[in-house]
């Protein structure tokens, strides 16, 4: 059912502490996807991503921040509705499947539409107009200096 698996990772940490003192806490991210590339009805693709979010507290000169740090799990189920070979939209629903965390931290559940388009589609169609212009998709096809176009 499923026709790509991806996984991402992300590291993030703080090179230096800020003016006030204040230093964030590192925080290590772990997104697991699945997308099935054949639509399930019509034009609509499903999309899931787990993610894993580990966070270290965050420090107030040396004393630890309270209601910082924790460890995250999250999933999101979205539907990809195609529009047209270079424009979708897409609904998702994003939930807090399991939390661990010090004091009181904000939990939301989160609801989403967006709306993309693919750039290169558009900028090939524009230039494709405009006479002389190179088209950023075949640059390497059109001669770029005056010697070369004549």
């Amino acid at each position: 059912m499923i026709d790509y698996v991806g996984t991402s990772a992300n590291y993030k940490f703080p090179l230096n502490k800020s003016s006030a003192g204040f230093r964030s806490g590192h925080k290590i991210f772990l997104n697991l996807q699945a997308i099935r590339q054949k639509a399930v009805f019509g034009g609509v693709f499903p999309y899931f991503k787990l993610k894993f979010l580990k966070e270290l507290p965050d420090y107030w000169e040396k004393e630890k921040a309270p209601n910082s740090g924790g460890i995250f799990v999250d999933g999101t189920v979205a539907l990809d509705f195609e529009i047209s070979e270079s424009q979708s939209a897409i609904l998702s629903l994003n939930l807090p499947i399991w939390q661990s965390f010090e004091g009181s931290q904000l939990v939301g559940n989160i609801i989403s539409i967006s709306f993309r388009e693919e750039i290169s589609k558009v900028l090939c169609h524009t230039n494709k107009e405009k006479k002389g212009l190179n088209n950023f998709a075949n640059a390497g096809d059109h001669p770029t200096t005056e010697a070369q176009r004549t």
